[in-house]
């Protein structure tokens, strides 16, 4: 399990941009980053049918990939000049299908996603 702060960059192009320049303009303004290698990995958005998680600004996400299905949970946080910083909790989910109701995830998970789906 990880319970973490994500801060992450995002970056917009209104025409297409290479690789290559990308990497020359985080290398300008002394930008520190990790290449990941590329994975394929299919996610399952979970949210009640009223679409509670959204309004609350939480994304709950299983994504499989491979052998591996991880439970991801990311509140709504702060955008400050285009990085986005927000506490993420992920667990690892066993199971082959997702969890169907908030009390079927992991005890870290269900205290902060089970508050919200409830009237």
């Amino acid at each position: 399990m990880r319970d973490q702060l994500e801060s992450e960059l995002k970056l917009r192009a209104h025409s297409p941009v290479g690789a290559i320049a990308v990497d020359a303009a985080l290398h300008s303004l002394g930008v520190t980053y990790r290449r990941c290698a590329r994975r394929h990995h299919q996610d399952y958005y979970l949210d009640d049918d009223e679409g509670s998680l959204r309004r609350g600004g939480v994304g709950l996400r299983l994504r499989a990939s491979g052998a591996t299905s991880i439970l991801t949970c990311k509140l709504r946080g702060e955008v400050n000049d285009g990085m986005h910083v927000r506490r993420e909790v992920e667990v690892t989910w066993d199971d082959v299908a997702p969890p169907r109701h908030a009390e079927d995830l992991p005890a870290r998970l269900r205290e902060v996603v089970q508050p919200l789906t409830q009237a």
